[in-house]
C-alpha cells in the first residue's frame, strides 16, 4: 500500500509543468487552459472519461505532439524553445509504455527491449545484449522470455516486456497509458505491485492514466482529474471521492467508484 501523502516539492525544477494548455483539431478542442505539475517522485494518476484526451495530453507531455498553445516545461527545459536534438535529449530522460504494448512483433522480447539503447547509445552489441537481460529480470521475466516473441507472450508478460523496453535507458520520468488494459484482476494487482516496487526501489517519477479504479486507489500518490477541457482537480484518491463536482462524483461515487472507495477505507 503507498503511502498516500504525495511527496514533497524538491528545490528543483518539477519534471513536468504544463501552462495554458490548448489542444485543437480543427475547430474541436480537447484541452483549453489546461495547467498540470507533475512533483519528482511521484505516481500522478491521470484519469476522466474516455474520449477526453488523456492520451494526447502524455503525448504532449513526451513530445511526441505540440499542443495548439501553451507550455510544456520538461525538468525544467522549456520544450518549445528546443531544437530536435534538444528534444531528444529530453526524451532520453522518459521512458514510455503505450496502452497496447506497441512490441515490434518481428523482434523478440530482448530484441526489443534493446531498440531505444541502439537508438540511444553508442555502447557496444553485448553490453546491450547484457542490459536488456537485466531489464527483463528488473521486471520479473524469467530468463527464458528474452528469445520469445510478442506473441507467444501472455498478456502479462506482454505489458512486462513493454515496461522493461521502457526503463532500458533508466529514465527519470515514467509515463505509462492504461497500464492495465486487457488484464485479469490478478494479472492487473501483480502489475500495480511491480509498478510500487520499481518506483520505490529506482526514485522514479511515474505518470499513468487509467480507468482501473483499484489500481488507482492502490497506486497512486495523486490523482488528476481531466474534464471539461481541463483539470478540474487534484489530490489523493480519497480527497478526489469527496468532492461534489458532478464529473468527479460520477467517477467516484458511481457504483463501482463507491465499492473500491469502501474497501479502501475497511482496508
Amino acid at each position: 500500500m503507498p503511502n498516500t501523502t504525495a511527496p514533497s516539492l524538491a528545490s528543483a525544477a518539477l519534471p513536468v509543468a504544463m501552462r495554458g494548455i490548448r489542444t485543437c483539431f480543427g475547430a474541436a478542442c480537447i484541452h483549453e487552459d489546461l495547467d498540470l505539475d507533475v512533483r519528482p517522485g511521484e505516481i500522478l494518476a491521470l484519469v476522466g472519461a474516455s474520449g477526453c484526451g488523456k492520451s494526447v495530453l502524455l503525448r504532449e507531455m513526451i513530445l511526441l505532439a505540440h499542443p495548439t498553445a501553451g507550455r510544456v516545461l520538461l525538468f525544467g527545459e522549456e520544450a518549445q524553445d528546443l531544437d530536435e536534438s534538444g528534444a531528444n535529449r529530453l526524451r532520453r530522460r522518459i521512458g514510455i509504455t503505450f496502452q497496447h504494448g506497441a512490441l515490434f512483433n518481428s523482434l523478440t522480447v530482448a530484441e526489443n527491449i534493446a531498440v531505444p539503447l541502439k537508438e540511444q547509445t553508442r555502447l557496444p552489441a553485448k553490453r546491450i545484449r547484457d542490459i536488456a537481460m537485466l531489464k527483463l529480470l528488473l521486471v520479473g521475466l524469467p530468463p527464458d522470455a528474452a528469445t520469445k516473441y510478442p506473441s507467444q507472450l501472455s498478456g502479462g508478460m506482454h505489458k512486462r516486456a513493454a515496461l522493461a523496453r521502457a526503463l532500458a535507458m533508466d529514465p527519470d520520468l515514467l509515463v505509462l497509458d492504461e497500464p492495465g488494459t486487457g488484464l485479469d484482476p490478478v494479472g492487473a494487482g501483480a502489475l500495480d505491485d511491480l509498478i510500487l516496487g520499481l518506483q520505490d526501489a529506482l526514485g522514479l517519477t511515474v505518470v499513468m492514466s487509467t480507468h482501473d479504479l483499484d489500481s488507482l486507489w492502490r497506486v497512486a500518490h495523486r490523482v488528476a482529474f481531466l474534464g471539461r477541457r481541463r483539470i478540474l482537480a487534484t489530490g489523493t484518491p480519497a480527497e478526489l471521492s469527496a468532492r461534489e463536482e458532478p464529473e468527479l462524483m460520477a467517477f467516484f461515487q458511481g457504483p463501482r467508484g463507491a465499492a473500491r472507495s469502501r474497501a479502501w477505507n475497511r482496508a
